[in-house]
């Protein structure tokens, strides 16, 4: 990362610092590091949703939400770059704040791809000795209505690479959730410090050529 924004933005989540630019607010910490686009109010009322839960869902509704976001990562990463990833390492944050990384163990492959799930300083240090790693800080607003997930990639020495977002609607007569929108945005080709967004999937098809 080039500007001083951004750094703090990595530092915020790898270290869960909570001084400066983050906020001790859960609320206002979510807000803050989500980008200004047209999901932006959508995740924002999750977070709202996740202060305030009206029904508390069970960690295995939890495990399968995320391993869903996870496999449909891997498939749009590799429909889109052509890349097959070997392993993914997830960072388990826990900072007690409305982002952390739930309760639940992720399984050790999916999609053909091993999983691996650390504590983010082990995984800062692992992504400075190694280059190629792939670290991802995956934040997820699940509910009986929607789910919402960011998935903060990392590598290149822990260099922000692009954020993926991936949202789901509940569908109450199947009782699924259905993948509604898959957007990116490039952290690795910036105009005047902002990232290029880019839609992937909508209307049940991928968007790009």
């Amino acid at each position: 990362m080039k500007s001083d924004t951004n750094t703090k933005f990595i530092l915020c989540i790898l270290l869960g610092t909570l001084t400066g630019s983050c906020t001790n607010n859960a609320k206002e910490n979510i807000s803050s590091n989500l980008s200004k686009n047209d999901s932006t109010s959508l995740y924002n009322s999750n977070a709202d949703t996740l202060l305030n839960p009206p029904h508390k869902l069970s960690n295995e509704v939890l495990k399968s939400a995320y391993i869903m976001a996870i496999n449909d990562y891997i498939k749009t990463v590799h429909i889109k770059d052509k890349i097959q990833f070997d392993t993914l390492y997830f960072g388990k944050h826990v900072f007690g704040r409305a982002d952390d990384f739930p309760n639940i163990e992720l399984p050790k492959e999916i999609a053909n791809t091993q999983i691996r799930l650390i504590d983010p300083e082990p995984g800062l240090s692992m992504q400075q000795k190694n280059k190629a790693l792939v670290y991802i800080n995956m934040m997820g607003w699940v509910d009986q209505v929607n789910a919402s997930f960011i998935l903060v990639n990392f590598s290149n020495g822990g260099q922000h690479q692009y954020d993926y977002f991936i949202d789901y609607n509940y569908n109450s007569t199947s009782k699924q959730y259905e993948l509604l929108k898959i957007a990116i945005e490039d952290y690795r080709k910036l105009t005047e410090n902002k990232p290029k967004h880019i839609l992937l999937y909508e209307d049940g098809k991928y968007t790009f050529k």
